[in-house]
């Protein structure tokens, strides 16, 4: 095996958001379990400084929050804008923390534009999940097909084990 990535995925309304580990790969799980990774459209990915900080790399459809205004017919309406590069926004509700934008995503694939990536530790502050994981991607040198038997017949049937081909 040449490396572990941990990752945490928490099925937070309206997003979802992902757990890395500083400099791993912007990878998404998608519902019919095909692994791609996100590419980044400005800013930067997580160093391992940023571990434990409120900072987060957004997917293309991540909005601000809403912000009142008075329309031509001078009725209030709200509008969201596309979050960027240095804002902040609260993901948790208003009890939680504002988190500040470090990098935003391209807008293919479309899988990745409601994700929201924040360093594993914050993930697993802000959500209650402490030393928690959802994901283990095991990058191997190698026969990936015998890695993959090695693994399942280590952690049992209650963990499913996919070889994925980039």
């Amino acid at each position: 095996m040449k490396k572990v990535e941990r990752y945490l995925l928490v099925k937070a309304q309206p997003h979802e958001v992902i757990g890395i580990e500083p400099e791993a790969p912007l990878r998404v799980l998608t519902p019919d379990g095909t692994v791609i990774e996100a590419k980044l459209e400005s800013g930067k990915k997580f160093r391992k400084e940023d571990d434990g900080k409120n900072v987060a790399i957004v997917g293309s459809k991540v909005y601000a929050e809403d912000y009142g205004y008075r329309g031509t017919a001078g009725a209030m309406a709200t509008m969201k804008h596309l979050l960027e590069v240095g804002q902040t926004f609260k993901l948790t509700g208003e009890a939680g923390p504002r988190i500040r934008v470090l990098g935003t995503l391209a807008a293919k694939p479309e899988a990745t534009a409601e994700r929201v990536f924040l360093p594993l530790p914050t993930a697993q502050k802000l959500f209650d999940r402490a030393g928690q994981v959802s994901h283990l991607f095991v990058v191997v040198d190698g026969d990936a097909e015998a890695a993959a038997k090695e693994l399942q017949s280590a952690l049992g049937s209650s963990v499913q084990v996919r070889v994925v081909s980039r």
